[in-house]
């Protein structure tokens, strides 16, 4: 009796290799998110301290060339931000279109599994069958000698 074989086993080993590959790219640019997020974090925190130092000192007393320097170092930051953001919108779209690249693979991969799994049910079936033939084949085989001694 042959050995199953899966008739589309190198499509499937293809579909694997591909939602790998898909897999490590999506966890690559989660990471840049990741990034991004923590650089908008920082920035943030920094122009929240930076403000409660100008109110702190602008309460005792300020020069206006310290208040100019404090403005322009928030108004740097905020510039940060803007572009930080906007680097994050574009990296989530990134993300939200790799991980539905990533959802069709798998599902595709799905399929084939069941497929595979279908014809295995199939093979054992015939495999079954084939077996019940053979041991008919012997024990009509037996009957046979049996009845001509």
């Amino acid at each position: 009796m042959k050995r199953f074989r899966f008739t589309l086993e190198k499509i499937l080993n293809y579909q694997e290799s591909m939602l790998q590959k898909e897999k490590i790219t999506l966890s690559a640019l989660r990471a840049q998110q990741t990034r991004i997020l923590e650089k908008i974090a920082r920035y943030t925190g920094e122009r929240e301290s930076l403000h409660e130092r100008i109110c702190r000192e602008a309460k005792r007393g300020i020069s206006a060339g310290d208040l100019l320097a404090a403005n322009y170092q928030i108004e740097n930051i905020d510039i940060q931000l803007k572009v930080l953001k906007a680097e994050l919108e574009t990296v989530s779209r990134m993300v939200e279109k790799q991980l539905n690249v990533v959802l069709d693979l798998t599902r595709e991969k799905t399929k084939l599994e069941k497929l595979k799994e279908k014809q295995l049910e199939e093979y054992r079936l015939y495999e079954a069958r084939e077996n019940e033939l053979v041991i008919s084949d012997f024990v009509s085989g037996e009957v046979i000698r049996a009845a001509r001694a």
